[in-house]
């Protein structure tokens, strides 16, 4: 069974990645799969690049969602900011670009079961992007 599922999320994750080479907007940065490996998608992982536009994470991700898009997640914490870690004076000091990171990843979901489910989540997404690249 993991082949076809690890193939629907690969589907999912290339539609996402069609949806942002069609819009020609750098208001999402995909995350790169170097030549010769494949990527399984857990998540569509992107960097959020819209504050260069005024666009704020919350704000697109809001609108993502009234277009009927399943929610985008963000990145977890950093280990020295998750609450049992903090003040414990572990690791070896802060990661500001680590940390630049984390507040600008969203993580769109993977794991729709239908051709009928991945269109409506590409096609939220465009309309999305179509909507900030007017405004």
């Amino acid at each position: 069974k993991i082949d076809m599922l690890c193939l629907k999320r690969r589907l999912m994750g290339e539609a996402y990645l069609d949806v942002i080479n069609e819009s020609k907007s750098d208001i999402l940065i995909p995350q790169r799969t170097p030549e010769g490996y494949t990527n399984s998608y857990y998540t569509f992982g992107a960097i959020f690049n819209g504050e260069k536009y005024g666009i704020k994470w919350q704000e697109f991700r809001k609108k993502y969602m009234e277009f009927g898009g399943d929610g985008i997640y963000a990145a977890w914490q950093l280990v020295y900011n998750e609450p049992c870690f903090k003040n414990q004076k572990i690791g070896w000091g802060r990661a500001p670009i680590a940390e630049q990171l984390q507040r600008n990843i969203m993580q769109f979901t993977c794991n729709q079961s239908s051709i009928e489910e991945r269109e409506l989540q590409q096609q939220c997404l465009r309309d999305t992007l179509k909507y900030f690249k007017k405004n």
